[in-house]
């Protein structure tokens, strides 16, 4: 199998506009502010549909859904030496909607002492545990310092199912250079913060014929082997440029992992969790669970695999590994590892051999149409 695991679109800010301090109505945001106030408008950009055959999808709702209305969400300045400067608190947010996408303007009042920077970052934190602010000390805090600190950690067994108290901890920068901030004129930096999600997206697909094979009504699948907590933000990433913007299937991305002391938790083979089974028809089963960062390579002995039961019929494992005519010998040089915000795939196939079933893991992307629904 050709290696095919997929980035979830990168999706910048969707926003669920609700109760909670800060309005989404066009009136929120009226372009003009008082004079002595100086203003900074933050573009924010969701895509609606599919980018097809450039090895992005769209995620699905609470894939991309930020908890506005709990205030949970952080948008902090920082300089161009990734030093803290000050929280962003906005006051309005106005959503205009396109052919392919959503804008959202964040607008609110600059923070006390941003006037003097041209050159700056834009940090955005969405859906994490907690948010410690009082632990950011301006000019000496640093983005790795938050993305390390024991706050920016979260706990996740196994999520089969995301839902307003089951969210995806998220994190996003952006650097902007020359920005000039005016009195009683608003400032519109000119690209927008993408987010990257915290988590994995797993998703099995089996199929079989039901002229020749018969399997158990209800089958089930399984995670062996998975880290149950986890950093909401990655390491090392200061830039737009450090991870991309959705947009170069080659290049864009993280090629590495942030796990917490740098390595699986103790144990972690020991943990298990069911997938969620979403469809469930003749000739085909679809199985999904989103899963925290795991290491696959280098651990001998570690890695992490999924189990399919059919009872009677048998258990069939599938790993994190690139398969070849529908088999991997999982040696290390093919394993995957487990890393946020992508979403593995694997295509298995059940056939009649010799009087018994085989499994068969083969290359989704050229026979798989995508069409179901969560």
């Amino acid at each position: 199998m050709k290696e095919r695991i997929r980035h979830i679109v990168a999706m910048v800010f969707a926003f669920v506009c609700s109760l909670g301090g800060v309005s989404c109505s066009p009136e929120a945001v009226d372009g003009s502010p008082d004079d002595g106030r100086m203003q900074v408008n933050i573009g924010l950009r969701v895509p609606l549909n599919p980018q097809t055959g450039d090895g992005f999808e769209e995620g699905s709702m609470y894939e991309n859904y930020i908890d506005v209305a709990g205030g949970n969400y952080r948008i902090y300045f920082f300089d161009s030496n990734n030093r803290f400067i000050a929280r962003f608190l906005p006051s309005g947010v106005v959503a205009v909607e396109g052919t392919n996408y959503v804008d959202y303007t964040v607008q609110g009042e600059v923070p006390e002492g941003m006037a003097i920077y041209r050159d700056f970052k834009v940090v955005m934190l969405a859906n994490w545990p907690t948010y410690n602010d009082g632990d950011l000390e301006a000019g000496v805090t640093t983005i790795e310092e938050l993305c390390n600190a024991d706050w920016a950690q979260f706990s996740r067994p196994g999520i089969q199912q995301l839902g307003p108290d089951n969210l995806i901890p998220f994190y996003g920068v952006h650097e902007y250079e020359n920005v000039a901030f005016e009195m009683g004129k608003p400032t519109m930096l000119p690209e927008p913060v993408t987010l990257l999600r915290a988590l994995a997206k797993v998703e099995i697909v089996l199929e079989y014929d039901t002229e020749t094979l018969e399997i158990p009504a209800g089958p089930k699948a399984y995670i062996r082997g998975f880290n149950g907590e986890g950093y909401c933000a990655p390491s090392g990433v200061y830039s737009q440029n450090d991870y991309g913007q959705g947009t170069d299937w080659g290049n864009d991305y993280l090629g590495t992992l942030h796990l917490i002391g740098g390595k699986n938790q103790n144990f972690a083979t020991n943990n298990q969790a069911e997938f969620l089974r979403t469809s469930d028809e003749a000739g085909k089963v679809v199985w999904m669970i989103y899963l925290t960062e795991y290491q696959n390579k280098g651990v001998e002995g570690e890695y992490s695999y999924v189990e399919i039961d059919l009872e009677d019929e048998g258990k069939y494992k599938i790993y994190f590994a690139k398969y070849t005519d529908g088999v991997t010998d999982n040696a290390d040089a093919n394993r995957l590892d487990i890393m946020r915000n992508n979403l593995y795939r694997f295509k298995v196939r059940l056939k009649l051999v010799d009087g018994r079933i085989e499994a068969e893991v083969s290359d989704w992307e050229e026979e798989y149409d995508n069409d179901f629904n969560f």
